[in-house]
């Protein structure tokens, strides 16, 4: 039987005929697609979730596409195998009806990151009646498990995903050591619940690079490597929030899901508007929401206060404006909404260790060079 009906709420279920006395096993086998994964190469995957989706399948080493478009939705999946100690699968989709994905034997053993960009999924070991929300933007990482790790992806709503396999370094050869490191159960130090499965903070430094990856269309050699790129950035960013998160105390807050869209609004708002005056008054009159709600947010998305983000944000607009050899100092500190040259320098050589002046020196000298 259901153990939180709070998670009725979530669209796996709420636009469904769904009856809250009945088990989520009864209403999973009846409602949706099942497809079962096994570690056997990304290849037999690929194939796997083509079948599983009526999809066509395209296999470019090291990469696969599978494209689909029919009654179980609309979409596109692709898999990227980085290294033999790391495999990627993005997705990009519109469901008609849940999808189950299955991770099943050695595959279900292996350390995972999870990250939508969009949407949210619901996860579960095969055989327990616990479901656990990994919800949009909420860093994820599943340390793998003697059962089936399972995705339950909804119906009704745009998913864009990243899911990252790690293997243990110990059974592969010729991979990039960082990512045997990390990647070996022994090393990546993680304090996970009962289903072996972690999950934090809204990360929107991985949501950045998740962003990049999926923004790069074309597969010819050069985009394949802003794509590795970006996957070790994901992998990288993830681990790292995850060991913040154990730093830091603030591991929850008391904001709902639109306050924290509307710090994200407002943080776009800022970055548009850095010439601007930017107060604390300013900016909660055009959020909407309390200054407590807006500091709050702002530790909880970005790990900053909102002036150190602004001032932050400033001073990487200046640098920018210096080396693009236009502007001189006076005319840098005006465009980034500073009125006082002497505390631009000074707030400048804090962050960078070199005045202002000097710096543009040196910009003028590798110029000549």
């Amino acid at each position: 039987m259901i153990q939180n009906l709070a998670i009725l709420n979530h669209p796996i279920l709420k636009k469904g005929n769904f009856n809250k006395f009945i088990s989520f096993e009864y209403y999973f086998k009846h409602h949706m697609k099942l497809i079962k994964l096994k570690n056997k190469g990304c290849h037999h995957i690929a194939q796997t979730l083509a079948d599983g989706l009526n999809g066509d399948y395209n296999e470019f080493e090291p990469y696969s596409d599978i494209t689909f478009q029919n009654e179980i939705g609309a979409g596109k999946i692709s898999i990227i195998k980085v290294s033999p100690s790391c495999t990627t699968l993005i997705f990009d989709l519109h469901l008609n009806q849940i999808v189950q994905l299955n991770m099943e034997d050695e595959l279900a053993n292996l350390t995972s990151l999870y990250f939508c960009l969009e949407g949210s999924l619901m996860h579960s070991l095969k055989g327990d009646n616990d479901y656990k929300i990994i919800n949009f933007r909420q860093n994820s990482i599943f340390k793998g498990s003697n059962k089936a790790s399972i995705l339950h992806l909804p119906k009704d709503e745009n998913l864009k995903l990243t899911v990252i396999f790690l293997r243990p370094s110990a059974a592969q050869g010729g991979s990039l050591p960082y990512l045997q490191s990390i990647s070996d159960h022994g090393n990546i130090h993680i304090d996970l619940d009962k289903d072996n499965l972690y999950l934090g903070r809204h990360c929107v430094r991985t949501a950045k690079f998740v962003e990049e990856l999926l923004a790069l269309d074309s597969n010819d050699n050069v985009k394949l490597v802003f794509k590795h790129a970006a996957i070790l950035n994901i992998i990288a960013s993830q681990i790292e929030r995850y060991y913040q998160d154990c730093e830091n105390p603030l591991t929850q807050t008391e904001l709902r899901g639109y306050d924290l869209e509307k710090i994200r609004e407002i943080e776009k708002f800022i970055i548009d508007n850095l010439t601007e005056r930017l107060s604390i008054d300013d900016l909660t009159r055009v959020a909407g929401i309390s200054p407590n709600k807006l500091q709050n947010g702002f530790r909880y998305l970005y790990s900053d206060t909102v002036n150190s983000y602004i001032t932050d944000k400033r001073l990487e607009l200046a640098i920018k404006l210096f080396e693009s050899d236009k502007y001189n100092i006076s005319e840098v500190v005006y465009m980034i909404g500073y009125s006082s040259r002497s505390y631009f320098s000074k707030i400048f050589k804090n962050k960078y260790g070199i005045s202002p002046s000097k710096y543009v020196i040196q910009l003028k000298k590798q110029n000549i060079a």
